[in-house]
């Protein structure tokens, strides 16, 4: 009898180990692809303007100016990624500095990735506040040409929204590559409720701005308590397997701006 029980509970044993050995296989299959088979590194940005220069980043305790990489290639696509975040820029006539500080937000995919930032506390000249400011500062990645785009069938991407400090939702687009059409819908942004991303057309993007992307489309963002804002996005991929970009809209005579990207779903086109 010693014996019986002892060869249950060995086989006991061993099947509660391959059943967490099968749970973790389940568990990991259904996980973010890893960062490392997906967009590398993000160029800082220039964002000093009329009033501000020499602007630097820190994220995540590391010192950045224009035009240096920051490494995103450990970080998992398709998930929203926050880090410690500080700018620091001279005011132009020698006026002092201006810093910020909050986090940084940092969104990727296979061929593309979205730079925001949330800022909790302003500085000038020495003297802080507390505010609530969101916004995106880069869209880069692998642009997609305009004559490597599909010339027909509709497809839906799909992925993430977010914004504010650690607000984000879902991101559902459909593009008609024979009307060169596209229009969707972001959901699930807390207090914000559904933003429509009405239907634009897809045409050429004009450089400069936080967009650096080929070809996109253009057009208006709203929800039931905004006026009218606008959304922009670009696609990337060598046939424009991706899509990013940011909307910027008044909800609740609040100024909001949303970054987003998504991937083509599998087995999503629609003839």
């Amino acid at each position: 009898m010693k014996t019986y029980l002892n060869l249950l509970m060995v086989a006991g044993i061993a099947s509660f180990t391959l059943s967490a050995c099968g749970s973790k296989e389940a568990i990991n299959s259904i996980r973010p692809p890893s960062g490392k088979n997906g967009y590398q590194v993000i160029t800082t940005p220039d964002l000093s303007s009329t009033n501000t220069r020499d602007v630097s980043l820190k994220i995540n305790g590391k010192t950045y100016r224009v035009g240096d990489k920051i490494d995103i290639a450990t970080l998992h696509q398709n998930t929203v990624h926050n880090q410690s975040y500080e700018l620091t820029a001279q005011k132009v006539g020698n006026k002092g500095e201006i810093k910020e500080s909050g986090t940084a937000r940092i969104y990727k995919n296979k061929y593309s990735a979205v730079l925001a930032a949330h800022v909790d506390k302003e500085t000038d000249s020495n003297v802080s506040r507390n505010v609530d400011k969101f916004r995106v500062l880069a869209v880069q990645g692998d642009a997609t040409a305009m004559a490597n785009l599909p010339t027909q069938g509709s497809y839906l991407y799909e992925g993430q929204a977010f914004t504010g400090k650690d607000t984000h939702g879902q991101l559902s687009y459909f593009v008609d590559f024979d009307r060169r059409q596209g229009s969707g819908s972001i959901l699930g942004l807390g207090q914000y409720g559904k933003v429509d991303l009405e239907k634009g057309s897809i045409a050429g993007l004009k450089a400069g701005g936080a967009i650096q992307g080929k070809v996109g489309i253009e057009g208006i963002a709203k929800n039931g308590n905004s006026t009218s804002g606008s959304y922009k996005l670009g696609f990337f991929g060598p046939k424009g397997e991706e899509i990013a970009g940011q909307a910027q809209l008044k909800i609740n005579n609040q100024d909001v701006n949303i970054g987003f990207g998504g991937r083509k779903s599998p087995d999503a086109r629609r003839n």
